[in-house]
């Protein structure tokens, strides 16, 4: 749709400098969000702040395993292509494109 988006991760940094922050910011407002760290999202308008609670699944990562799983015993079948790998790295490399150019 022609809508920006750039990503910055750095694995590697002292412990004081850790900052998991998402913001996507429109007309109306923006949504505030995290990663990897359990907080929760803020909605801020001109309205004011509203907050939405939430809490990962202990393991956040099981259902796609164990679909992998599944597929490869031949017990179900893996929602994940090789196809929507695919496109998933082409939208990343065009987001990292976009921040180096």
């Amino acid at each position: 749709t022609g809508t920006l988006g750039t990503g910055s991760w750095c694995f590697t940094t002292d412990p004081s400098a850790n900052e998991d922050v998402l913001e996507i910011v429109g007309e109306k407002g923006k949504i505030v969000f995290s990663t990897f760290d359990p907080i929760p999202v803020k909605l801020i308008t001109s309205e004011g702040e509203k907050i939405f609670e939430y809490k990962n699944p202990n393991n956040i990562q099981f259902h796609l395993i164990q679909s992998i799983v599944n597929e490869l015993t031949k017990t179900g079948k893996c929602i994940s292509t090789g196809e929507s790998a695919a496109r998933t790295a082409r939208v990343m490399d065009k987001i990292v494109k976009s921040y180096y150019t």
